[in-house]
């Protein structure tokens, strides 16, 4: 029996100068406070939840998911984890931001859409 792989995905903690915004995350504004909070989370525990990015280009990776872990992290460390999904490139760009827009859509939104 042959098994083909159908989506590729590679763990690893990347330099967060290696990293990009994407420019379709819906947030746009971060709550200072919360983000040193956030910060220090993560200086005591580090990152919980690794992020989700896309391969750019060699040593390039745009963020799908968790910008707002990257910006805390960014407050105190050098590199985060992350999940690269290499079915996330080029190609299916589009859908990646649709999940981006509708994970990061606020609940009371999602009822008042239905």
């Amino acid at each position: 029996m042959t098994t083909t792989v159908q989506t590729q995905s590679d763990y690893r903690d990347l330099p967060l100068d290696w990293l990009v915004i994407s420019p379709t995350n819906p947030r746009k504004t971060f709550d200072e406070d919360a983000m040193q909070e956030l910060a220090a989370s993560i200086r005591e525990n580090g990152v919980l939840q690794p992020l989700l990015v896309r391969p750019r280009a060699e040593r390039s990776f745009e963020i799908v998911f968790g910008e707002r872990r990257y910006r805390g992290a960014a407050m105190d460390v050098d590199a985060i984890s992350a999940t690269v999904k290499q079915e996330f490139a080029a190609k299916d760009k589009g859908k990646a931001s649709k999940k981006a827009t509708a994970k990061s859509a606020s609940k009371p939104a999602k009822r008042a859409a239905a």
